[in-house]
């Protein structure tokens, strides 16, 4: 099924049931490691040498390749190479509750996807305002597996993962992440990125003061239109044959002016009208409002590189520092 829970996978959800209405529901106030009992995910893995049938009947064992066993079912999870170390659930824990002690935060959900390749575990990091009436939530993800299809993933995101699709969204969505092989060397590296994820916290409250301040600065119509047009011509070639009165009539800087009115969160109170709501509307524009030419044969993928890396992250880049000047 699309939710990739099985009889041998188990998850736990605060608060919330999720959408496909299995695993378990617990009140606020769980901890780390009674929220991976909860789950059913006291279980550990190990490597075990693979052998194939010979012409007599013989077992004949193949080599550099072992199998991922899953102790307590009995379940071969996948086959890796003679490099492979597999992170137990245990060590797992042990770093999100690392993380969960410095940043002051709880597991919100964890699980185990397809008979337990795939585990994670996620911690509410709270709801932050910018402007009143208009919460952004973010969540800390660490994702393993035991199958070597993937390496050890920890993130932001802001997506509640309760299943598999919600897991996979949640890593193509998600903000810095630390991408660890499983290597003998794994360990130190896990607990490297989980503190310096913790850290980053320090930087969103910097945000949040910078997006309260930008929401405290009123924007008229005059001074939008100007800021609208630098951005647009910043992405123009020889732009100084271009007259301002031209950049506004192109697509870009009609969406974008558009977008201050009438995009998503613009009715709300303190948003329209100052440099908050018109920088959410530049982002607006350049992570959903722009058409992407699918250069490397998806249209998706292409957004997704332009929003990380690209096109739209300059957008975003250069509309934040003219709101900081206006």
């Amino acid at each position: 099924m699309g939710h990739g829970i099985t009889v041998n996978d188990g998850m736990m959800s605060v608060r919330v049931a999720p959408w496909h209405g299995l695993g378990k529901v617990v009140p606020e106030g769980v901890d780390t490691f009674e929220a991976q009992e909860i789950a059913g995910l006291c279980w550990g893995v190990r490597k075990t040498r693979i052998y194939a049938e010979g012409p007599d009947g013989s077992p004949v064992l193949v080599p550099d390749t072992f199998g991922i066993m899953r102790d307590d079912v009995g379940v071969c999870l996948g086959t890796v190479g003679p490099l492979y170390t597999p992170l137990q659930n245990s060590d797992m824990f042990r770093a999100v509750d690392m993380f969960c002690r410095t940043a002051g935060v709880r597991v919100e959900t964890c699980g185990s996807l397809r008979e337990g390749r795939l585990v994670w575990a996620l911690a509410g990091d709270g709801e932050k305002e910018f402007v009143p009436g208009d919460p952004v939530t973010r969540y800390f993800l660490f994702k393993n597996s035991n199958d070597g299809s993937t390496a050890v993933q920890i993130c932001y995101t802001d997506v509640r993962v309760v299943c598999a699709n919600t897991l996979n969204m949640a890593v193509k969505n998600a903000n810095n992440m630390y991408c660890i092989r499983h290597s003998p060397s794994m360990g130190e590296m896990v607990e490297s990125s989980v503190a310096a994820l913790a850290e980053r916290r320090a930087y969103d409250d910097e945000l949040r003061e910078l997006m309260s301040a930008l929401a405290a600065k009123p924007l008229g119509a005059e001074r939008t239109r100007e800021l609208t047009a630098k951005l647009v011509l910043s992405g123009v070639r020889n732009a100084g044959d271009i007259s301002e009165a031209r950049l506004l009539d192109k697509r870009a800087g009609a969406a974008i002016l558009t977008l201050v009115e009438s995009g998503a969160g613009a009715d709300l109170p303190g948003v329209r009208g100052t440099a908050y709501g018109w920088f959410q509307a530049a982002a607006e524009y350049a992570d959903h409002g722009r058409t992407y030419s699918p250069r490397t044969g998806d249209a998706g993928e292409s957004r997704f590189l332009s929003v990380l890396s690209g096109e739209a992250a300059r957008i975003k880049r250069t509309a934040l520092k003219l709101a900081l000047a206006a």
